[in-house]
């Protein structure tokens, strides 16, 4: 293809001798050396990410395209075929998070041969189009997009692909520049048409860099208002499309909520919001030197950021002005990446500026490609080997940066760590339960990353669960104390976002619960969690005779060896006596009895721990008190 192939130099073979090597080897040779740096830079910036498993959105993503498909086009707000290719995705690969990081480095791979495509035939300089190539194959940018299971990473090589032929369509005969812009209007439509407000700058950038081509130095092939009228078809074009795509999703919001266009802005411009987006900006320039730390694409940043973001908007606001006075095209083109840069983040920033990101996150993965192709002009301008050299302190630094946010994430984030957690909740909970409760608790972040971005999501795809009523309550063990006696406690609603009512009682024997301690260790703390629940809900003890009260709980013990019997007395006074608690099966037969001295009791509740039998079945308890020296 004529935009892919101009990123090969053949320049490096000008020494050798004609009658040596012919045209086509060399072309071989260089398209394979070219080939293999990308793709093994990108293996040493972004492979041990083929470890990630699924978090965040991914898993409702995942088990609404195999159970509930209808909600994948719910949940798609403004992006109309998105929905299709995450169906088709997800019924072809299913759960494998190894073939999903696969596709997303296959994605990356070709994001980096596009961006040095874009490169060539926005500077006609294969330097240009190399460089940018090599910084984007070894940078952390964008690695959200490639590892998110919404497969952002496709949005990005639409855009590539349709400024690319605009470009192309600018230059060249009649016939040519037609048969360009006409597939550059098909790729953007197909951008809007996956993600509307992600690929939305491209409205703006393509008119902007017609504009720029058309006043600037020298003077384009095809007169004025020939650009007026490639301006006004596209715009046209696309407009309509977002028209169409809008009217088509407007009912499809019911798992993210309706949004306010004005209502949005002015949240974003009130209180220390419009910071979030300078401090943004500061976190992508500064990197890779004095990058800040990040997770999940989210970092705080700091000042340093901030003033970086500041100063970024202001020197952009005067090489636009610079531009108008000098009419320079490449300072126009310089221009325009670095706008690139802050109008794709733009929409994700009005859509939530509370966050500041780093440059993994899937909000600015469109956005970073302005600075890498800046500075890969940049390092084109070098003079000598200088150029070389600092082009490999960028790739060394890329990749010790990419591989030290790869190294804090697959903490969290490795298949073997989140299956091993969520393996032991499904081994230690039966198979066809319902009503279940469960419990993860402690400080450690991977209780957040794991289970509360998650949500129940990883249980109820590997159980294969499809209805929301059947999907088990997360709650602490405060909660799953009211959970045993009111039907109107506040539940996490996981079709709507926010709570909803319980609407039932839940059992305690239905009680399962792990704690993730300080080190990481995840550890089954059922047991203990239903004695506490059982211990502090009023509602599940039977008073017997005013004397005292008594829950009977099986399987107390999360293997299923022990049952317990809780005791408390009712009287203030001290009563002397005996209890007798008799087991009966369905069959009314007596399968064990139990007698002990009130005089025992020392603590309010008394638990009875004692061995399960397989042939008790489902038991009764009766009780019996009596007096001392008064019993049978």
């Amino acid at each position: 293809m004529y935009v892919l192939s101009g990123v090969f130099d053949l320049s490096v073979f000008t020494k050798m001798k004609k009658n040596k090597i012919s045209l086509g080897l060399k072309l071989f040779f260089t398209v394979t050396i070219y080939a293999i740096l990308v793709i093994l830079l990108n293996i040493l910036s972004y492979g041990k990410a083929i470890d990630f498993d699924f978090w965040r959105d991914d898993w409702f993503t995942i088990w609404a395209g195999k159970f509930q498909s209808s909600l994948i086009w719910e949940s798609y707000r403004n992006r109309f075929l998105a929905p299709y290719f995450n169906w088709v995705f997800i019924n072809v690969i299913g759960s494998d998070s190894y073939l999903w990081q696969f596709a997303g480095l296959i994605s990356k791979i070709i994001a980096s041969f596009l961006i040095g495509s874009l490169g060539y035939v926005l500077f006609s300089s294969v330097s240009v189009g190399l460089f940018a190539s090599l910084i984007f194959s070894s940078s952390p940018y964008s690695m959200e997009s490639f590892s998110w299971a919404r497969f952002n990473g496709f949005i990005l090589i639409l855009s590539l692909i349709s400024f690319a032929f605009y470009v192309v369509s600018i230059n060249g005969r009649t016939k040519k520049r037609l048969f360009f812009f006409i597939f550059s209007n098909v790729f953007a439509s197909l951008l809007f048409l996956f993600d509307l407000w992600r690929g939305i700058a491209l409205l703006f950038l393509i008119p902007a860099f017609e504009f720029i081509v058309a006043i600037s130095k020298p003077k384009p092939v095809y007169k004025f208002r020939e650009s007026l009228l490639r301006i006004f078809i596209f715009v046209c074009l696309q407009f309509f499309v977002i028209k169409e795509v809008i009217v088509a999703t407007s009912g499809k919001s019911s798992a993210v909520g309706k949004l306010d266009t004005f209502s949005i802005i002015a949240k974003a411009l009130s209180e220390d919001y419009y910071t979030r987006f300078f401090i943004t900006i500061g976190n992508i320039i500064r990197s890779p030197f004095f990058p800040v730390n990040e997770e999940g694409g989210l970092s705080a940043g700091d000042n340093t950021s901030l003033i970086l973001g500041f100063a970024f908007v202001l020197f952009l606001v005067a090489i636009s002005l610079f531009f108008l006075i000098k009419k320079s095209l490449t300072i126009g083109k310089i221009a325009l990446l670095l706008w690139w840069l802050v109008l794709f983040y733009l929409p994700n920033w009005l859509y939530e500026p509370m966050i500041s990101l780093g440059v993994t996150h899937r909000y600015v993965s469109i956005g970073n490609i302005g600075l890498v192709l800046v500075i890969g002009f940049l390092l084109s301008r070098m003079q000598g080997n200088y150029k070389l050299g600092i082009l490999s302190v960028f790739i060394v630094f890329y990749l010790l940066h990419a591989n030290k946010i790869i190294t804090t994430e697959e903490k969290f984030r490795s298949r073997y760590v989140v299956r091993a957690m969520w393996g032991d909740i499904l081994k230690t909970v039966p198979v066809y339960s319902k009503d279940v409760v469960l419990s993860v608790s402690g400080d450690h972040a991977l209780r957040g990353y794991v289970f509360d971005w998650s949500g129940v999501y990883p249980y109820v795809y590997f159980r294969s669960i499809r209805s929301f009523e059947e999907f088990p309550v997360f709650a602490n063990k405060e909660t799953m104390v009211r959970l045993m006696c009111d039907t109107n406690v506040d539940v996490t609603d996981w079709l709507y976002g926010g709570t909803k009512k319980s609407g039932k009682i839940y059992n305690p024997e239905k009680i399962y619960a792990w704690r993730i301690d300080d080190l990481g260790v995840f550890r089954n703390v059922t047991e203990e969690t239903r004695i506490y629940v059982v211990k502090n809900a009023d509602c599940l003890w039977k008073s017997f005779d005013g004397k005292f009260a008594y829950f009977y709980l099986p399987s107390v013990d999360s293997e299923n060896k022990y049952s317990a019997l809780f005791v408390k007395l009712s009287e203030k006074e001290k009563i002397q006596g005996s209890l007798t608690f008799t087991f009966v099966n369905s069959k009314n037969e007596i399968v064990r009895k139990i007698t002990y001295s009130i005089s025992d009791i020392s603590a309010r509740n008394e638990i009875i721990k004692f061995p399960n039998e397989k042939d008790f079945g489902e038991l009764k308890v009766v009780a019996r008190f009596c007096k001392i020296n008064l019993c049978n």
